[in-house]
């Protein structure tokens, strides 16, 4: 996750794994570096997922816990400022194929 997070244009478009801590609440579908930087909201940390609806049934099962989630990595999933995502901590994304694309990576939890 560290090197997407450096460099997501090199990233652009290539489908990758990310462990990572997930968020799914109101305002709030992202993937974090660690838990604490979701506490602090380092939007540096950060990807926004995009096509999270795809997990809705399992949202309450995935919130807050570390997630392997594979999609394709969209470094402006804004559409350059023409979409408007309230749930994204920035441009940067992963974009979610269906509802196997996240497993809780450790079940133990946080």
């Amino acid at each position: 996750m560290e090197d997407v997070l450096a460099h997501p244009d090199l990233y652009n478009g290539k489908r990758v794994t990310l462990t990572a801590w997930i968020t799914l609440r109101s305002e709030d579908q992202n993937l974090w570096a660690s838990w604490n930087d979701h506490e602090r909201w380092e939007t540096r940390k950060c990807i926004s997922l995009m096509n999270y609806d795809v997990l809705s049934g399992k949202a309450s099962l995935l919130d807050g816990h570390r997630v392997k989630a594979t999609g394709i990595v969209r470094s402006d999933a804004s559409g350059r400022g023409a979409v408007i995502r309230l749930a994204a901590c920035r441009d940067l994304g992963l974009e979610l194929i269906d509802a196997t694309s996240v497993e809780v990576a450790d079940p133990g939890g946080k």
